[in-house]
C-alpha cells in the first residue's frame, strides 16, 4: 500500500462507515444489509448490499486513487448466499465495541452485517491471517458484485 494513503485509510474507513449509515438509513422499510471495506490498489472500496422490500441492489464507492459511486441491481439468491455465509461464522470476538475507532483495511477483513437501521449493525474487523475460508470467500463475492 502506498504509505502516503496508510494515514488516510484509517479516516476513510470511517468515513465510509458513515457513508453507509447515511445511505442506509434514509426513509424505506425494514431490510437487511452488508458492507465490505477494503484497499484496492490506491483506493479504498467500500462496497453495500441490500435487501430492501423494492428489491436488492449493490451501492460501491471508491476514494483515494480513483473516486466515483456506483448502484445496481443483484439477485436475490447472490445476497442470500453471501448473507447466509457471513451468518455461518461467529465473528463476536472482533466485533468492533468502539463504532468510532480506526482500522487498518490492508491488514484486516472489514465487515459489517445485519437489519437496518444501520446504525444497530456492527463492524467486524478480522485480521486477514486468522479469517476463515468462508469469510474470505463471501468478501471475495461481495468484490465480485461490486458495478466499480
Amino acid at each position: 500500500m502506498n504509505r502516503l494513503l496508510s494515514p488516510l485509510v484509517k479516516y476513510l474507513s470511517l468515513a465510509l462507515v458513515g457513508l453507509f449509515s447515511v445511505v442506509s438509513c434514509a426513509p424505506q422499510p425494514q431490510g437487511r444489509s452488508i458492507m465490505h471495506v477494503y484497499q484496492k490498489d490506491s483506493s479504498l472500496m467500500a462496497v453495500s448490499l441490500f435487501d430492501l422490500p423494492q428489491g436488492t441492489q449493490v451501492v460501491a464507492m471508491s476514494l483515494g486513487g480513483v473516486q466515483g459511486q456506483a448502484k445496481r441491481s443483484i439477485s436475490k439468491s447472490d445476497f442470500d448466499s453471501i448473507w447466509n455465509r457471513l451468518h455461518s461464522e461467529d465473528l463476536s470476538r472482533y466485533r468492533l465495541q468502539d463504532q468510532s475507532a480506526k482500522f487498518d483495511t490492508e491488514n484486516n477483513i472489514v465487515v459489517k452485517f445485519g437489519t437496518l437501521p444501520a446504525e444497530n449493525i456492527p463492524n467486524y474487523v478480522v485480521p486477514k491471517k486468522v479469517a476463515s475460508a468462508s469469510l474470505k470467500a463471501a468478501t471475495a463475492s461481495i468484490k465480485k458484485l461490486s458495478p466499480l
